[in-house]
């Protein structure tokens, strides 16, 4: 019974951590930027939301988590098409980009509710900044 409840508590942690399509879902993201990102992502103006957000998404210390909490945060409260683009351009743009998040963002735009120039916009700035090593 023991080993089942570990074994429970490990798969919760493990699962905890990860993202998916809907990464805002999960009770506690962690991470020192996580709060920030969270209560940015609640105001209720969508040129506020994005300019809070921006400032968050070209911070050089995001984590791998923060970085892929922060796409999904934006497109989850994705307000006008341009302010969610100004974000996703900010954090693509970003060096400290990690290629999960590079391949999380590329995917959420699959089914992303943006128009297609901002689309275009996100993806420049994706190809312009290439990830290390490449």
């Amino acid at each position: 019974m023991r080993r089942f409840a570990l074994a429970a508590v490990s798969l919760f942690a493990l699962t905890a951590c990860q993202s998916g399509p809907s990464h805002l879902e999960i009770q506690a993201p962690h991470g020192p930027n996580c709060a920030a990102i969270q209560t940015a992502s609640r105001i209720n103006f969508s040129d506020d939301r994005a300019d809070s957000l921006g400032r968050i998404a070209a911070s050089p210390n995001l984590t791998e988590h923060e970085q892929i909490y922060l796409i999904d945060a934006a497109l989850e409260n994705a307000g006008f098409s341009s302010d969610t683009a100004d974000v996703l351009v900010t954090l693509a743009s970003n060096p400290a980009l990690t290629e999960a998040a590079r391949i999380h963002l590329a995917q959420r735009l699959d089914h992303a509710d943006l128009f297609s120039a901002d689309l275009k916009r996100i993806a420049d700035a994706l190809a312009a900044n290439p990830p290390a090593g490449s």
